[in-house]
């Protein structure tokens, strides 16, 4: 079973959590055969994570683990 808990979507703060930027993350995951994928970003950009985003993919995509 393929999986990747070590994803930064916000990187080092060049990106935001908006539903595209997400969704890419999470199309490639699909394409790639992953069954899960986790975000992970680091402590000082905690804050960015938009949750009310991850919600939204979660009802559409794979278990999302932050």
């Amino acid at each position: 079973m393929l999986v990747d808990y070590h994803v930064h979507a916000v990187a080092h703060g060049e990106y935001g959590y908006s539903y595209e930027w997400i969704h890419c993350f999470l199309e490639k995951a699909r394409q790639s055969k992953m069954k899960e994928i986790g975000f992970a970003e680091h402590d000082e950009f905690h804050s960015w994570i938009d949750f009310a985003v991850v919600r939204e993919v979660q009802e559409k995509f794979l278990d999302i683990k932050i």
